[in-house]
């Protein structure tokens, strides 16, 4: 079956819904885009590309944001990592994702990682998607 980025990022989601992800995090999952402003601890799926060839490959981002904790260091107030919320939100993310397979395709754990910058820190985690475009 022909993949494109749309049924992908679906299945993506789809995976993470049915799992209960949903039941660990204090926010949602989304695809795409994460709402403006949002401090919770949310999902989110982007695609990067997919090829049209028979055997399909294909690159997909799940961004896992947590909350930075605020502490004080000498008078000055910082955002530090939230530890032990990231181990939580990858222990039941991580997984959902590692060799999925389906008769369709089959989904993967390329590399992950946990990015912070000045505004959010979240876990990383890059899949590597592969279908067969029989159609």
């Amino acid at each position: 079956m022909r993949q494109s980025d749309i049924e992908g990022k679906q299945w993506i989601f789809d995976i993470l819904k049915n799992g209960g992800v949903r039941s660990v995090i204090t926010g949602e999952i989304y695809k795409d885009f994460r709402p403006s402003g949002s401090i919770k601890e949310d999902i989110v799926i982007n695609s990067i590309t997919i090829n049209n060839t028979f055997f399909q490959t294909g690159a997909f981002n799940v961004n896992c944001y947590v909350p930075y904790l605020k502490v004080t260091i000498n008078s000055v107030t910082q955002n530090v990592p939230n530890e032990a919320r990231l181990k939580a939100v990858k222990d039941a993310v991580k997984p959902l994702l590692e060799n999925k397979f389906t008769n369709n395709g089959n989904i993967d754990i390329e590399f992950s990682s946990t990015i912070m910058d000045e505004k959010d820190c979240y876990i990383n985690f890059r899949l590597k998607l592969n279908a067969f475009n029989n159609k």
